[in-house]
């Protein structure tokens, strides 16, 4: 399991598909960041805009695989349908 996260943070990280969901929480946090507000709704804020943003990187780490390394992996993990 170890292996098979460290091979997809890597492919992430070397697609650059992650700069643009980090400067994106990074501008909306600025904004949100920019009026007076008291602590919790700050905290609100920032996690409302961490949903899109995690939601943005997961799709990209979904489609970073190239499509001959996704057939290999497949075929490593064996049948979908092996024994429960």
């Amino acid at each position: 399991m170890t292996a098979l996260l460290r091979y997809q943070a890597a492919l992430l990280l070397r697609s650059n598909r992650w700069i643009f969901p980090l400067i994106a929480y990074g501008a909306l946090i600025a904004v949100g960041a920019a009026a007076s507000t008291p602590l919790a709704e700050g905290l609100d804020w920032s996690a409302a805009m961490l949903v899109p943003a995690v939601a943005f990187i997961t799709r990209s780490m979904l489609v970073a695989e190239p499509d001959a390394s996704r057939a290999v992996v497949a075929a490593a993990a064996g049948p979908a349908d092996g024994p429960v």
